[in-house]
């Protein structure tokens, strides 16, 4: 909704939390009369706005179709627990019954990723690990749904029955918090890679097959402990700069560029500035983030870093948290952004598309 909002020039009207009822009564009447207005001024009748939404909008923008299998979703950067209820629920019964086309809505986490790994738990009687999922969509809030936040899942891999009681005896699982506290509040849990990496081994020791297991990428090989965005910049960026061939001279940090008169804009990293009074510009910005988990986000910062590099009329720009690094052209239109992992860029051909984005460049 939000892309297509966004393509089409429709306002999607501020959401309000969950439990501003009052607000969030007044936000349906507000969405329906913003399509209103969208369909008087392309003059559809609108009553044809389902038809608009579901059908054309989607056809139009391929960027909203979900992935056709699995090996097109990116490799998984994080995990999360979700939870499905009781028979009375349906969610048992349904969950012994999707296969590998199965793609389905879920209550997850705001900050899961397309490609991030879903851990599904049935909750008492059953009171086991059921299968694993991957997240074809990022998360997101919907105003209109029961669960606050959800994540479309799919390409379910169904493993042997993993029980609480078998997490509580073993000497890794135990420490998990979530395991201690008996998996009271599942849905959306992350699950971090020490303890999804013993998930893994116990289930291989109960026959699942390990090849099918996809793999939770590192952070970052030896990363050191970062502790802020000083350390990202010393630890991260500058060698990153480094590596893709730039010296120290070619870069400047913390620039602060004239945008009014009292206004300032201050850009992390400015790569070949030319600083003269109102001529100001630069090849290429950079802004680190300590880290940069959701897509809401991953978007403020990515605008944040888009009116520096208008301003300074940039050729590209570049984000980097210690989860990977985001980076766009000449374009500097957030729909054409790219992501890579550390982990990625620590393999030859991905470190080669890498630079096709962001490699070292000659000066104006």
């Amino acid at each position: 909704m939000e892309k297509i909002c966004r393509e089409f020039g429709i306002f999607l009207p501020p959401l309000p939390s969950k439990k501003k009822k009052r607000e969030r009564i007044l936000y349906y009447w507000n969405l329906c009369e913003s399509l209103r207005v969208f369909c008087r001024n392309v003059e559809i009748p609108f009553r044809e706005i389902p038809l608009f939404l579901y059908v054309f909008a989607l056809k139009a923008m391929s960027s909203c179709a979900l992935p056709e299998k699995e090996e097109d979703l990116p490799k998984p950067v994080r995990a999360f627990f979700v939870g499905g209820g009781k028979d009375d629920n349906g969610d048992f019964s349904f969950l012994d019954k999707a296969d590998g086309t199965t793609v389905l809505r879920w209550q997850g986490n705001e900050e899961t990723r397309p490609g991030d790994i879903l851990v599904m738990y049935c909750l008492a009687p059953r009171s086991c690990i059921h299968s694993l999922w991957r997240a074809v969509t990022p998360g997101f809030v919907d105003p209109f749904f029961f669960f606050y936040t959800s994540v479309y899942i799919g390409y379910p891999f169904k493993v042997p029955h993993l029980s609480l009681k078998e997490m509580k005896r073993d000497e890794v699982l135990s420490r998990m918090p979530l395991v201690r506290a008996n998996m009271q509040g599942v849905n959306g849990r992350v699950v971090e890679k020490e303890y999804f990496d013993r998930l893994c081994f116990l289930l291989r020791e109960k026959g699942a097959c390990p090849a099918s297991f996809p793999e939770l990428e590192n952070l970052k090989v030896d990363m050191p402990a970062l502790k802020n965005e000083r350390d990202v910049e010393r630890y991260l960026l500058e060698p990153l700069l480094r590596e893709i061939g730039y010296e120290e001279k070619d870069w400047q940090r913390q620039v602060s560029v004239k945008i009014g008169r009292k206004e300032r804009i201050v850009p992390d990293y400015v790569i070949f500035p030319i600083l003269e009074p109102a001529k100001e510009r630069a090849f290429w910005i950079w802004e680190a983030k300590y880290s940069i988990r959701s897509e809401k986000q991953l978007r403020m910062d990515f605008n944040q870093a888009r009116s520096y590099a208008l301003r300074l009329r940039c050729s590209g720009l570049g984000l980097l948290s210690k989860e990977g690094v985001w980076a766009v052209g000449n374009s500097l239109e957030y729909e054409n952004i790219r992501f890579w992992s550390w982990y990625q860029l620590e393999e030859k051909d991905l470190f080669g598309d890498f630079l096709d984005v962001v490699g070292k460049k000659k000066k104006f």
